[in-house]
């Protein structure tokens, strides 16, 4: 009898640990599930697993960042917040909330409150990249281009390899005025990350103000082996061509613009100056 007994203790353990196992099983299939959704950009369809994954453990702090992230990227930020917290309540130790709650609040605009929570990720790690980009952004959303700039550097100090940093940087130069120090981070942004659009796009703003013409239509022209539907890069090389004196490709630039977007205002004006100056008809 005694060995019967042991038997049966020991298949309900196991049936025990099967059924842990099974949980575990299921927030990890409802949690992956979650991920390719929202790599997929299906934002509320990564919420609803994530959501499920919190129903069967709701000590799972990640599942509320990533829902926080989703609602993130829907730009509801408020809500993002609400899931921060919650996050927050159960792991108060991941800098990855105090990060991501900096960025939220940043984005509603309340600077205090998310420079408040980049000092909550300083508690927790000094030299984290991530929280130093986000005080950078912060500081350079208000006007403090030097305090980002400061920044920006610590994190390159950090890790040279974070092209954001890079690019941010390559930003707060372009507000100061030093065009050929935010090429240079414009270069480094996109020797990490080629495809990097946006950053070819600033580098040939950057060569344009200093008159590098050449240099900028050079730049504009990765832009659109890129994205061929960017109606900002069209536009920027009917300027840039405007100001070389090539009238005939200036308008054709604006008008590809406007076949893309008929709404894009500043195409839209260049386009009218650009043909009364060669004394042609308006566009219709």
């Amino acid at each position: 009898m005694p060995i019967i007994k042991l038997y049966l203790v020991a298949g309900n353990t196991f049936k025990r640990l099967m059924r842990v196992a099974v949980i575990r099983m299921s927030v990890v299939d409802h949690f992956e599930r979650g991920n390719e959704y929202f790599n997929q950009h299906q934002y509320l369809r990564a919420i609803e697993e994530y959501e499920k994954a919190l129903r069967v453990d709701p000590t799972c702090y990640k599942a509320w960042i990533y829902i926080g992230m989703a609602y993130q990227e829907l730009g509801e930020y408020t809500k993002a917040i609400d899931c921060y917290q919650e996050a927050v309540e159960i792991d108060p130790e991941n800098i990855d909330v105090w990060n991501s709650m900096t960025v939220a609040y940043g984005e509603l605009g309340k600077y205090k409150k998310a420079l408040k929570y980049c000092k909550k990720a300083f508690a927790i790690n000094p030299d984290d990249a991530p929280a130093w980009n986000n005080k950078g952004v912060v500081y350079g959303r208000t006007g403090n281009s030097s305090k980002a700039i400061d920044c920006f550097l610590k994190v390159l100090e950090i890790d040279s390899e974070i092209a954001e940093a890079w690019y941010d940087l390559g930003l707060a130069y372009y507000e100061v005025g030093e065009f050929n120090k935010a090429i240079e981070c414009y270069e480094e942004a996109t020797y990490i990350t080629p495809e990097d659009e946006n950053a070819w796009c600033n580098m040939g703003v950057a060569y344009y103000k200093l008159n590098e013409f050449n240099n900028a239509l050079e730049c504009y022209g990765k832009v659109l082996e890129i994205n061929s539907e960017d109606t900002d890069a069209w536009y920027n090389m009917g300027v840039a061509h405007g100001k070389l004196g090539n009238h005939s490709q200036e308008i054709a630039y604006y008008q590809k613009a406007l076949e893309i977007d008929p709404d894009h205002r500043f195409a839209k004006e260049k386009l009218e100056e650009a043909l009364k100056k060669c004394e042609l008809p308006p566009y219709k």
